[in-house]
């Protein structure tokens, strides 16, 4: 006759490993939303996705709520085909939370594009703004170097009109959709500077033309001054003049710190009396590409640093990586020059790293789940057969609670279940007496009904098989007193709680009845 058991339990049930690894992903969506935020305080731009999480709290929990079954007896066919249908409905109700939550999601995403969509505007405009400025100066800079001392007051009043030719374009404000208007709205800026350049051009061809009646000398060359760009190279250097073109437009396009310290150098060299010929600019172009390539390759490094050391919650299984990690991103950004393999090699190893750990929480998540579920049907169907759980908690917490004590029911002993995180699950036929204290009689009594409880028990995993449960049996141990356990002090509360509950109530019931 067989006694207690060890078991290890795993789910097989296409349709319950469905569900759970449905609720593994809306549990990583309602991690993703609660973390997508943009937060400016500068530009008083704030959204998340915080408030549909709020409204949506019940639906969470019920998505997310271990999937049951409640039944009794021989499970007929009936009774299978309406827990197929359950399970088919559970998983559509998944789905469609999933596909509400991905939405929200592409929606805070679109967002976040007019977001950046606006930050390359504004950075776009103030460049603007700043070559403009910078173009006004070369301007005066160059009247200056050849009016001022023949012609002072005709200096002046040129001076005074270019200075106050303003662009007139008020920076945009953020709104939405704003990533299919930047478009628009740099064009507009673009073509009011072009305006004010000509006009700046104008004015100084004017005064140009004044002088030169009244001085009779050329003062002025005729040619226009491009914008952004340093008038004091030969006309005749096309392929300068080209290089410099390209050096500039590259330069006007780089949205960090840099981009100020690579204009001086374009300047310097421009301005220099002996380093003139197209090969010093292409050895500055060289020079600015590598600096910046390397300079993006860092920053996404930092970035990346930056995620896994503050953004990602590591599982405990992948720290050592994400460790090993950390420390390689800190050695690349600590290196003066880095080569394309070592920047891509970090991305790669950041991938991977990202996908481990996102399978050791789902993985995780999933285990749970089935932990959750074994407890909840067992426990469930215990209940159904009279078994009394011994706790004073009206509502147990599956995902906590590990360790149960039942009243076996028409004995005067105890069956304990004690769950593991890896799936596998013990019982326990517990004695309140001692057996050292027990006859023979008594002890012959024990094992009969540590048989039955045993007995069925084995008939409830075998209906449990039914719902998609493998369940295999790891050790067994034959009825003996060696078995016969004693209940825990541990557990020993629990039944004198349970037990003076009980006599109140009946001490009431007597009391009722005698008046």
């Amino acid at each position: 006759m067989s006694g207690p058991k060890f078991f290890r339990v795993d789910v097989f049930n296409k349709d319950l490993n469905d569900i759970f690894q449905l609720q593994s992903r809306i549990q990583c969506l309602i991690d993703e939303l609660s973390q997508l935020s943009v937060d400016d305080i500068e530009r008083n731009i704030h959204f998340d996705c915080l408030e549909f999480i709020d409204k949506q709290q019940s639906k969470i929990r019920k998505s997310l709520s271990t999937f049951n079954i409640n039944f009794t007896g021989k499970i007929k066919q009936g009774k299978y085909d309406k827990y197929q249908d359950d399970l088919e409905s559970k998983k559509k109700e998944l789905r469609l939370f999933i596909k509400t939550a991905n939405d929200v999601k592409n929606k805070f995403k679109s967002r976040r594009e007019d977001y950046k969509a606006y930050l390359e505007y504004e950075l776009f405009y103030h460049h603007s703004i700043e070559s403009f400025d910078l173009f006004k100066t070369q301007v005066i800079s160059y009247l200056k170097s050849y009016l001022k001392k023949d012609s002072l007051n005709f200096f002046k009043n040129a001076e005074k009109l270019i200075k106050t030719t303003e662009i007139g374009v008020d920076k945009a404000k953020f709104e939405l959709d704003f990533k299919n208007i930047k478009s628009q709205k740099q064009k507009e800026l673009q073509i009011k500077i072009s305006d004010c350049e000509s006009l700046i051009n104008d004015i100084r061809k004017n005064f140009s033309n004044k002088v030169s009646a009244t001085s009779n000398k050329n003062l002025l060359i005729s040619s226009q001054i491009n914008f952004t760009k340093l008038p004091n190279f030969n006309e005749n250097e096309r392929e300068v003049r080209n290089k410099i073109d390209k050096i500039d437009n590259y330069i006007c396009k780089i949205n960090n710190s840099n981009r100020k310290k690579y204009k001086k150098k374009l300047t310097k060299l421009i301005q220099s009396q002996s380093l003139k010929g197209i090969y010093y600019y292409n050895e500055l172009f060289d020079e600015i590409r590598k600096a910046e390539k390397i300079y993006c390759w860092k920053t996404e490094i930092q970035k990346i640093l930056s995620e896994i050391d503050d953004k990602i919650k590591i599982h405990e299984h992948i720290k050592s990586e994400k460790n090993n990690l950390i420390k390689d991103c800190l050695s690349l950004i600590k290196k003066g020059e880095l080569k394309i393999y070592e920047y891509e090699d970090i991305k790669i190893k950041m991938i991977n790293l990202k996908k481990k750990n996102e399978k050791a929480f789902k993985d995780d998540f999933i285990k749970a789940k089935e932990n959750q579920f074994l407890k909840e049907q067992l426990i469930n169907s215990l209940e159904s057969m009279n078994y009394k759980v011994m706790t004073d908690m009206k509502v147990i917490d599956f995902e906590k609670e590990s360790d149960f004590l039942f009243n076996i029911p028409k004995q005067n002993n105890y069956l304990n279940l004690r769950f593991e995180k890896d799936g596998s699950f013990y019982y326990n036929f517990l004695i309140p007496e001692r057996k050292d204290k027990l006859n023979s009689d008594q002890k012959s009594k024990k094992f009969a009904e540590m048989g039955k409880t045993c007995n069925e028990f084995k008939e409830l995993l075998a209906k449990l098989s039914s719902l998609g449960l493998n369940i295999n049996k790891n050790s067994e141990i034959s009825i003996s007193e060696d078995v016969l356990i004693q209940v825990p002090e541990e557990h020993r509360d629990k039944i004198e709680q349970k037990d003076a509950i009980t006599n109140k109530a009946e001490a009431q019931k007597v009391n009722y009845l005698d008046k």
